[in-house]
């Protein structure tokens, strides 16, 4: 087995550095305290951190334990423990993997460290992939375990991650170390265990070098995924605005699709399933119509709709306003509208707009005047300019009388302007705190 500098040589961590490292008192963690420990003297400034999850029987006699091997070794020693009080009824390994490393945090900040050391090894690696290709498959959750990341205002090194677990064991033995044995290891109804017991000697059976290989996928496929990310970064507009259109991204393949439109739900803070994503791929390659997919979350719905990907969030429509009076704003939702005899300063205009005019959502009988002069259902408008059904329902209009003057989203331009004559004309104007894109268009 290699020595503790060899190990740590991968790291260049300067002289003196500041370490905790977690032990458990299992064989990995007693044998990278260890290894530590053998290292001359102020290469490193290491401090030993355990944490008793009250979980078993035993666990308080197996922290004695690790503080007495570190006092042995000369290594100052943090302990913490979880009060059995602070034990959930459910997702308790969750829990206490979280318990576990706020402690650790908390040790490094008593410590005045920047690196935390861990004991995971190669059986950890190879059991890690088979487990998260097991229950997803996904490329992305694939990457395995790092040798070397951050983590807020740690780094967190594996020395150990390339090294199998029978070497760590044999080394424990030809050093003379005590160490713990949990139980719970054992136990198959746990799938990490299941995979330990059935799949990894089996891979092993197969190909010695399976450790090893698991170990060199794992670094290819995090070199692979930082190269895809950056091109899916240049691929995706900056900053990405809905309506997206996916019309030029067609033309490449459907894997690569998929990382599109994986990273632009991403950036939206939107997750679906896969299966729903490829049924948002079908959509948006369709090219006509509309689907929607209901989100799990804050009442929207992701749309595909011609080509294009918007969300829509279920919302009441505002009320009817009637604008009667002149030059005076009236609040609608987070926009002011109101019809003046001047346009104000620093305000849209919407259009020429005669008395009364109402702020309201369509009708099923509103018609549009378009630029050339002919009228239009506005439900067919809302369709030849594809707007996605459930949008339609939601679009801002200005009326009056019958007659649609005004649509949200639409350019001033599409539509009649009406009189430029007419001195007794006045002019529909808003102003919001974010801008309308599509009223300057």
């Amino acid at each position: 087995m290699r020595s503790a500098a060899q190990l740590l040589a991968p790291f260049h961590l300067p002289i003196g550095q500041r370490v905790v490292v977690a032990v458990s008192g299992g064989v990995d963690s007693t044998v990278l305290m260890h290894l530590l420990s053998t290292l001359p003297k102020g290469q490193l400034n290491v401090t030993v951190a355990t944490f008793d999850h009250q979980l078993r029987p035993t666990s308080a006699a197996e922290q004695a334990q690790v503080a007495q091997a570190a006092a042995a070794l000369q290594l100052p020693v943090i302990t913490g423990s979880w009060p059995r009080p602070a034990h959930p009824e459910h997702g308790l390994e969750a829990a206490a993997r979280k318990a576990r490393y706020a402690f650790l945090q908390a040790a490094a900040e008593q410590a005045h460290a920047s690196v935390l050391m861990t004991a995971h090894h190669a059986d950890d690696q190879l059991e890690t992939l088979l487990f998260r290709l097991a229950r997803s498959g996904r490329v992305a959750s694939m990457t395995g375990i790092a040798a070397d990341q951050q983590w807020g205002s740690l780094r967190v090194i594996r020395p150990l991650l390339g090294v199998p677990k029978a070497e760590l064991v044999a080394y424990a033995s030809h050093a003379h170390l005590t160490y713990s044995e949990d139980e719970s290891n054992q136990d198959v109804q746990y799938a990490r265990n299941r995979l330990r017991r059935d799949a990894v000697p089996a891979l092993k059976a197969v190909n010695a070098g399976a450790l090893a290989h698991a170990g060199t996928f794992a670094q290819a496929l995090e070199a692979t995924l930082t190269l895809a990310n950056r091109q899916v970064a240049l691929m995706l507009p900056k900053p990405l605005t809905l309506p997206l259109d996916w019309r030029p991204y067609l033309s490449e393949s459907a894997a690569v699709q998929q990382l599109l439109l994986n990273a632009a739900l991403a950036r939206l803070h939107l997750v679906v399933k896969p299966a729903v994503a490829a049924q948002v791929l079908m959509a948006l390659a369709a090219g006509q119509g509309a689907k929607q997919f209901a989100l799990s979350s804050g009442g929207r719905t992701l749309v595909a709709a011609y080509g294009q990907l918007s969300v829509v969030t279920s919302a009441p429509a505002p009320a009817s306003v009637l604008l009667t009076e002149l030059n005076r704003w009236v609040p609608v939702g987070p926009r002011q509208f109101g019809r003046f005899t001047k346009l104000p300063s620093g305000a849209t205009f919407l259009a020429s707009a005669p008395a009364p005019v109402v702020i309201r959502t369509r009708q099923p009988h509103d018609e549009v005047q378009l630029a050339n002069g002919q009228h239009q259902l506005l439900r067919r408008f809302f369709i030849n300019q594809k707007i996605p059904q459930p949008e339609r329902g939601r679009r801002l209009v200005a009326a009056a009388a019958d007659q649609v003057i005004w649509v949200e989203g639409i350019a001033p331009r599409q539509l009649f302007a009406g009189s430029q004559t007419d001195i007794l004309q006045t002019v529909l104007a808003m102003k919001s705190d974010t801008k309308d894109e599509a009223a300057h268009e």
